[in-house]
């Protein structure tokens, strides 16, 4: 089964999911990975929290800088605000063990979530990751 199957299969269970289950929990990450998001250029990653629309918009990589022996992982995606509210979604972030020795290195490390359906793609999306929010359009027009 090629990457591209194996992710719209997970998309499409993440949604049954959320639509049998509703919002309150939050989406769970669909892939997480070393590196960038798969099909964007090395040269965009800026070395902080950023976020990039994948997959025609029906995805969204988060990336996370930190060590590559204890990399931030992003593990669930919950809607603050909706489109009508102000288009807004929280990433959680799994926690690292304090006694897990990390290396001092600096790398990416990608989360990737299903857009929720209850956000916009056509209006900026505030993305909040602990202190941090990014502001990310969809850069693609008709």
């Amino acid at each position: 089964m090629s990457g591209r199957t194996r992710f719209a299969v997970a998309a499409a269970a993440i949604a049954l999911v959320l639509g049998l289950a509703g919002c309150a929990a939050g989406a769970s990450v669909v892939e997480n990975y070393a590196g960038g998001p798969h099909g964007i250029a090395e040269d965009q990653l800026k070395g902080e929290t950023q976020a990039f629309y994948i997959e025609d918009a029906g995805a969204i990589a988060v990336v996370l800088w930190g060590s590559s022996t204890c990399p931030q992982i992003g593990e669930r995606m919950v809607v603050e605000k909706t489109a009508d509210e102000g288009n807004v979604v929280r990433v959680d972030v799994r926690p690292i063990p304090n006694e897990q020795p990390c290396t001092r290195d600096l790398v990416p490390h990608t989360s990737v979530f299903v857009t929720p359906s209850s956000v916009t793609t056509t209006q900026p999306l505030t993305i909040r990751v602990g202190d941090t929010e990014v502001k990310l359009v969809n850069e693609v027009t008709d």
